[in-house]
């Protein structure tokens, strides 16, 4: 599960309930197995992952369309789809919908937008190197994966939003970005 010997234990034990081989079971875990019921309900959401995953792709061009002045303006950096000689490759499922501000500090433009009635959140705030992996020196540092992380805003991003929703993101976005 990693190249890093001094992460090894501790994300095992994570991962599997706080054990490790013979030892007492101690630190941050879970259970990430699932239950029947869980699995049920899963199996219920497969059945609609096909029209869910098409209204958040037809939501996130919306973002696109709106948001691809600002882009244009240096402002931000919108999500694209990986291609290859101009043929997409994969679908992007849009489970958030990311973009770097280039000119704004994430945290100020979170909480104007929290003020807006819009929800959003630092996209991917934590890295592995910020948790504590016990022998290793937490002098580790990431500059660029730091910087990337600090520059991320995941706008708000669901199957059931409407295009009413999105709009009310895309103009509040638009306005926190115009007052900084």
């Amino acid at each position: 599960i990693t190249c890093k010997d001094a992460y090894y234990e501790p994300l095992k034990r994570m991962r599997d309930n706080g054990r490790f081989e013979n030892t007492p079971v101690m630190g941050v875990a879970g259970n990430f197995r699932l239950s029947e019921f869980q699995a049920s309900i899963a199996l219920i959401n497969l059945k609609q992952f096909d029209s869910h995953q098409n209204h958040r792709r037809n939501m996130a061009q919306h973002y696109i369309d709106y948001l691809q002045q600002l882009e244009d303006e240096g402002v931000i950096k919108l999500p694209h789809e990986v291609s290859n000689n101009g043929i997409v490759k994969g679908n992007h499922t849009y489970h958030l919908f990311v973009i770097k501000l280039l000119k704004h500090d994430v945290q100020k433009i979170i909480s104007k937008m929290k003020v807006m009635g819009v929800g959003c959140t630092p996209a991917y705030g934590s890295l592995v190197s910020d948790l504590n992996m016990g022998s290793e020196p937490e002098t580790t540092q990431y500059p660029i994966a730091r910087d990337i992380t600090n520059n991320l805003l995941a706008l708000p991003m669901s199957q059931f939003m409407s295009r009413e929703m999105v709009m009310i993101a895309i103009e509040s976005l638009i306005k926190c970005l115009s007052e900084d």
